[in-house]
């Protein structure tokens, strides 16, 4: 499992690749009309990467996982992504102060649901 996201009381600061945690976006701010607004600017390296997910074997949904170029075109261990993206879930909603019992309400609806494969890759 990897801590791939950083809060801070603004909001997201960096987020980086979830199977090799190097950073690829960041916070920046621009100035428009006088006021600093920040946003979060993708890095030259960041690239989506399409996982299948399934819930009691019957597909479920698409999760655009975060990543980098370098890690593209390697195998993902689906397991251990898995529990980064529900890390990244509960790490989100905390910081969002969603009560515990509604993230345990969520996380119960979620726990059959499994990544299964990538999409970018022939099986």
């Amino acid at each position: 499992m990897i801590d791939y996201i950083d809060y801070d009381e603004m909001g997201i600061v960096e987020i980086r690749c979830m199977i090799c945690n190097i950073s690829v976006k960041v916070r920046q701010t621009k100035e428009i009309q006088g006021v600093d607004v920040p946003f979060l600017r993708g890095l030259a390296h960041y690239k989506e990467i399409p996982i299948g997910l399934e819930e009691d074997s019957k597909p479920h949904s698409v999760a655009n996982i975060i990543g980098c170029k370098d890690c593209s075109d390697k195998p993902i261990d689906l397991t251990v992504l898995m529990s980064t993206i529900n890390f990244g879930w509960n790490k989100e909603m905390k910081h969002a102060k969603v009560k515990k019992k509604d993230r345990d309400i969520y996380f119960n609806k979620m726990r059959n649901i499994k990544a299964k494969k990538r999409l970018d890759k022939e099986n």
